[in-house]
C-alpha cells in the first residue's frame, strides 16, 4: 500500500500518519510526497521546500521523520535551462545529506 500526499507540514503529515496507522496495522506502508522544490534566499511559505540547500535537507528530514519515504518533486523556475540547473544543485548540494 502507498500514499501520495501534498503535505504543506511535516507537522500536517505525522498528524495524518497518525490518523491512519491503526488503519494500517502492520501492512507495509509507503509515503511518497509530492512537493514543490524552489531556491531561493530564505524559506517562502508558498513554496514548501525552499530557501538554501540547508533549509531544504532540515525541511525533508522533518517531513522523513513524520513518515515520507521518497519524494516527488516539482522545480519551478521560468525556463527549462532554469529548471535543470535546480535540478542539478539539488542533486549535488541536498541529495547526498539525505542518503542513509
Amino acid at each position: 500500500d502507498g500514499w501520495h500526499p501534498h503535505m504543506s507540514s511535516p507537522e500536517e503529515l505525522e498528524k495524518a500518519m497518525q490518523q491512519a496507522k491503526p488503519l494500517l496495522g502492520h501492512r507495509p506502508f509507503t509515503v511518497s510526497l509530492r512537493t514543490h522544490v524552489a531556491f531561493t534566499p530564505q524559506p517562502v511559505p508558498e513554496v514548501n521546500l525552499s530557501g538554501t540547500p540547508a533549509d531544504m535537507t532540515a525541511r525533508l528530514t522533518a517531513f522523513k521523520s513524520a513518515g515520507a519515504i521518497y519524494c516527488v518533486l516539482h522545480f519551478q523556475a521560468d525556463s527549462q535551462a532554469a529548471r535543470e540547473r535546480a535540478m542539478h544543485q539539488f542533486s549535488k548540494e541536498v541529495m547526498p545529506k539525505m542518503a542513509d
